[in-house]
């Protein structure tokens, strides 16, 4: 087993059966993504799920005047 998939399987063998994180294995990118990186900006098309194994993300975006407002 290799080690995305022994991750996968820590953090997430509680919610997905096992032929489901084999499928997630077979067709996700692992991504390593700095604190300071947006991972998705506003009006970019969603093409994956993140799945964290590590850290948390911060939603948010910017109003009308400027301001970030936390989703």
């Amino acid at each position: 087993m290799g080690i995305y998939k022994s991750k996968l399987k820590e953090h997430y063998g509680y919610i997905f059966e096992d032929a489901l994180l084999e499928k997630i294995c077979n067709v996700s990118k692992y991504k390593k993504v700095s604190s300071d990186e947006a991972y998705l900006n506003i009006g970019e098309t969603i093409q994956f799920m993140p799945l964290l194994i590590k850290g948390a993300i911060k939603v948010s975006r910017v109003d009308a005047i400027g301001n970030q407002v936390f989703l």
